[in-house]
């Protein structure tokens, strides 16, 4: 798949986005931490409940369900005592996708933004296809957090369209860029971590093009509130070896700024800085155990993203998921 218009957002017309689909939901989304869901669904939730996952024993009291008392136990014990199991529920897939100027990168004609709306499209007709919730954050230099487009757990499919619709119109407006567009996913991302959310799962779509120590302070907060997080990285190869020939002329999308460099003077340097600003990024995600994913805007995001999918489907098989 070749990601170079808004056409791969038109899931019905699209062979390539059907397949990215189709695949991404055998895989599937799973939480890999406790959530608090609104209905019984496949989530692992905090609450104690009678379910399918055992959670803990606690002292019989009268009223308890005779039929969860543990008899066993009582014969080892001569005291009455209840299993608890965990339920299970939905989540909220709070889709955050970073529509900052940096995104609108495209040299050769496949931007970061469109890569950025295809994932975050896969990601919610997943969640859909899960009976999961999901909602759309936009994050730009123009308001560092838009107001959500919801999906309700299963929801019709005109709620889907309406989250589709939104997608297609994430744009930036460079004239209502600002200083400060260099910061809209980290105050995002922040304001997000303030919200008295339940608990569910954040997906970040950006190419991370901000401070890195203003960005993961938030997504520490996220984690801390019981937020599972997945953080999609989309750059474009030329970010990331640098190609150029001969003099070139640098134009900053955030800001007036214009540099002329010989790229193949500093191409060396460049890279092993690039490498080693990934390096950070991927220790600090995994010290706070979120996931990560690298994913290049010209190319095939299948074998990055599918690769994502089947690495969280084994962790939760492992931690005893279903």
């Amino acid at each position: 798949m070749t990601v170079r218009d808004g056409n791969v957002l038109d899931g019905a017309s699209n062979p390539a986005t059907v397949e990215l689909i189709e695949r991404s939901q055998i895989l599937g989304l799973r939480a890999l931490t406790l959530v608090d869901g609104i209905r019984v669904g496949d989530q692992a939730s905090p609450r104690r409940g009678f379910s399918v996952e055992f959670a803990q024993h606690r002292e019989y009291v009268p009223g308890d369900d005779l039929r969860h008392i543990d008899w066993r136990a009582y014969a080892r014990s001569e005291r009455l005592t209840i299993k608890e199991y965990r339920q299970e529920t939905n989540f909220t897939a709070h889709l955050v996708a970073d529509i900052s100027g940096s995104m609108r990168y495209s040299e050769t004609g496949s931007a970061k933004s469109t890569m950025a709306k295809l994932l975050a499209l896969v990601t919610a007709r997943l969640a859909s296809a899960q009976g999961d919730a999901t909602a759309l954050w936009q994050a730009s230099g123009a308001n560092h957090l838009v107001d959500p487009c919801i999906v309700p757990a299963g929801s019709r499919s005109g709620s889907l369209f309406a989250l589709v619709n939104r997608l297609v119109g994430l744009e930036t407006d460079p004239a209502k860029e600002t200083p400060e567009s260099k910061s809209a996913l980290a105050k995002a991302l922040g304001s997000l971590a303030s919200r008295p959310l339940r608990r569910g799962m954040v997906v970040v779509f950006s190419d991370l093009l901000e401070d890195w120590d203003a960005l993961i302070a938030p997504m520490r907060q996220l984690r801390a509130r019981g937020h599972d997080l997945v953080v999609t990285h989309i750059l474009h190869g030329d970010e990331m070896e640098l190609p150029f020939k001969g003099e070139v002329r640098f134009d900053d999308l955030e800001s007036p700024t214009k540099v002329l460099a010989r790229p193949h003077q500093l191409r060396d340097r460049y890279r092993k800085e690039i490498a080693s600003w990934r390096a950070r990024i991927e220790s600090d995600l995994q010290a706070i155990r979120a996931d990560y994913v690298l994913v290049r805007a010209e190319s095939d995001p299948s074998e990055s993203w599918l690769g994502m999918l089947a690495h969280r489907m084994a962790r939760r098989k492992t931690s005893g998921g279903a």
